[in-house]
């Protein structure tokens, strides 16, 4: 069974779109299109989400731990 962390790399390392470079050159030549990049916007995306969930559902009130 796959899990959805591995789900969702397997989307972004199969898009046609992506450019193939490593960490620090996709950071020196500014790509957005490189897996690295890619997986910091979705794992941001998710945050932001998962934030927004939680404060929905607590209607904005601190959650105890």
């Amino acid at each position: 069974m796959i899990s959805d962390h591995q789900f969702n790399i397997r989307q972004i390392l199969l898009r046609e779109d992506m450019e193939c470079y490593g960490r620090q050159t996709a950071q020196k030549i500014h790509s957005a299109k490189s897996s690295f990049a890619l997986i910091k916007v979705m794992k941001a995306m998710k945050t932001t989400l998962a934030f927004l969930i939680r404060t929905g559902l607590t209607k904005g009130k601190a959650l105890d731990p």
